[in-house]
């Protein structure tokens, strides 16, 4: 097999991309040796990655966080021991930047189980920027202990309408825990501008069976204006009483040569689900 750069068959070894990667004038040129490293000694990238992760420059601590995060997808050990360095990083002055690229692989090991410091996590829910919010919110989705569940509940009422919306989602689908707290917090995106952060209240409402969703769900249905998700709602939740609103709105968008084939193929797939509650109920 032909040789290539940046993948496993990368002809350099493990020092040159190294080097290459740090001595790298941008992010971009490095990609292709952090891409290769991926699939290199975890233990050599690792004690590399450390070493860079402490720099006083800042790309290079950028570069070692991305080595790092990378390196971490091999293995469960590897990968606990790249959350834990990556997480170290995570302290007040730090720079955005820096804390956006760790907290985006730690989203990924989270995601797997092998999380450490949650306590410096939460503690970035704060910070003024919204995209290290945003990372906050994607890393807490995973965990569902008390504190991560109070730390999301706050971030439903950030200013940025992207971190709204990830919290709303975390706190409405990943979770199955069910608690007046959560309820309220779903309810009081009802009034969302946002559609992403409100539509996510109502999935999460309807998944909870409380009547604020259902509510909500059919005045988006009698303004034929409903999302996806909101049609997705009352396909698994719904138990049939949505049937004729979904047909309806079935019968208006069949011929619309304009509409979005994902969104109408949803809706068809409600109106059959919900169809079949329906007879079951009778």
């Amino acid at each position: 097999m032909p040789a290539r750069y940046g993948t496993e068959n990368d002809p350099r070894d493990t020092a040159t991309l190294i080097r290459f990667a740090v001595r790298a004038k941008t992010l971009v040129a490095s990609r292709n040796c952090l891409k290769a490293l991926a699939y290199r000694d975890p233990d050599e990238v690792l004690s590399a990655a450390e070493s860079l992760c402490s720099h006083r420059h800042l790309r290079k601590r950028i570069i070692g966080a991305e080595m790092a995060g990378r390196i971490g997808c091999t293995d469960v050990a590897t990968a606990k021991r790249a959350s834990r360095m990556l997480t170290q990083m995570l302290l007040p002055d730090k720079s955005d930047r820096e804390l956006r690229t760790a907290l985006k692989w730690i989203c990924h090991f989270a995601q797997r189980g092998n999380l450490v410091g949650l306590g410096r996590i939460r503690a970035l829910a704060r910070r003024p920027n919204a995209a290290v919010r945003l990372g906050v919110a994607q890393v807490l989705g995973s965990q569902e202990d008390p504190a991560s569940t109070k730390a999301l509940i706050r971030l439903m009422s950030d200013p940025s309408p992207r971190v709204r919306d990830w919290a709303t989602f975390a706190i409405g689908a990943l979770r199955s825990e069910d608690s007046a707290r959560i309820r309220d917090a779903l309810a009081a995106r009802l009034d969302d501008e946002d559609e992403d952060a409100f539509a996510e209240a109502v999935y999460g409402l309807a998944k909870r069976n409380d009547n604020r969703g259902f509510a909500a769900m059919r005045r988006e249905f009698d303004a034929g204006e409903p999302t996806s998700l909101v049609i997705r709602a009352a396909k698994e939740f719904g138990e049939g009483r949505f049937t004729a609103s979904l047909r309806r709105l079935l019968r208006e968008s069949v011929t619309d040569k304009d509409i979005d084939p994902t969104w109408l193929s949803e809706l068809e797939s409600a109106v059959r689900a919900s169809s079949a509650d329906a007879k079951q109920k009778r």
